[in-house]
């Protein structure tokens, strides 16, 4: 149980990385060049 509780944790953490890195990069205001990364 302990390991399918951090292979959960690790897949909520991801994620969330995922969500906030993209949310950051795609800012229009911090990276104005970025116009081919959606």
């Amino acid at each position: 149980m302990f390991a399918l509780k951090v292979v959960v944790y690790l897949f909520v953490f991801f994620f969330i990385g995922l969500f906030f890195f993209g949310f950051i990069s795609s800012d229009p205001t911090r990276n104005p060049k970025r116009q081919d990364f959606e």
